[in-house]
């Protein structure tokens, strides 16, 4: 990847973890937002909030992430806290 990496990329990488993680469609709508976002050293530190919802609208998972990426966007640390559904 190129020494300039634009925080578009940053959030498409973090859309594609998430839902490989939580194990989601990819066509799945999603709305994922960044609070934090750090470079220390070789990585990345990111957190935030995320949401997925489905093609009718209705929320199907909301809930935190703090996830660290290395200089080519892998994960290296993912931790994310799903919201309980009322």
């Amino acid at each position: 990847m190129s020494s300039s990496i634009s925080v578009t990329e940053i959030k498409n990488s973090l859309v594609k973890i998430i839902k490989e993680f939580r194990g989601f469609a990819y066509l799945l709508p999603s709305e994922v937002r960044i609070s934090f976002l750090e470079k220390k050293g070789d990585k990345y530190i990111l957190k935030g909030n995320y949401k997925y919802t489905s093609i009718l609208g209705g929320i199907v998972e909301e809930g935190d992430f703090e996830i660290e990426l290395d200089n080519n966007l892998n994960p290296i640390k993912v931790e994310i806290n799903p919201k309980k559904q009322e």
